[in-house]
């Protein structure tokens, strides 16, 4: 059995979400690999970042836009990954994290956060603006999932109670 398996029953029907803060060449291969071994079942879900950093109304219309797409995969049963478009276009350090910020934001709502059964976060900084957008106290680890992947459960907040592994984008 597997470590995540004392949790995998948070929810039931729920569907595992990863959000990719960190794009780099590491992460562009795990990301491609996955779309290769799951096919049309894994949703690959891409923030506009020339929209969203246009303006705090581009922002939210990602956002609402994102959201939309999310909610429908998961009620299909489909699995997410969600990032940004970012490897196309070099951002700077304050346009990386409000990325972050907006990715993290997208799943910061009650009806997806029901749909979640396990949150895969890559990316040191994105992991900590997961936490605080989803007002959680923190994150109990429980162990490592693989070497340098570590999990645990988000403590506090609307995601209290559901189980993230977390990687550094490089790993």
């Amino acid at each position: 059995g597997s470590a995540l398996e004392p949790y995998a029953s948070r929810s039931p029907t729920g569907v595992p979400v990863a959000l990719v803060g960190t794009i780099n060449p590491v992460t562009t291969d795990q990301m491609n690999e996955s779309r290769a071994r799951f096919g049309r079942r894994l949703q690959y879900l891409e923030l506009d970042i020339a929209t969203a950093l246009s303006t705090i109304e581009g922002a939210a219309d990602e956002i609402k836009r994102l959201r939309l797409l999310v909610e429908r995969a998961l009620s299909e049963g489909y699995p997410v990954i969600l990032t940004s478009s970012r490897a196309l276009q070099p951002v700077s350090q304050e346009d990386s994290i409000r990325i972050v910020r907006i990715l993290s934001e997208v799943i910061n709502d009650r009806a997806i956060l029901s749909r979640i059964n396990a949150l895969f976060v890559s990316g040191a900084e994105t992991a900590g603006e997961v936490i605080s957008t989803l007002k959680a106290a923190g994150v109990v680890n429980h162990g490592k999932f693989s070497e340098g992947i570590p999990w645990g459960i988000f403590y506090g907040g609307e995601a209290g109670g559901l189980p993230v592994v977390t990687k550094q984008g490089g790993h």
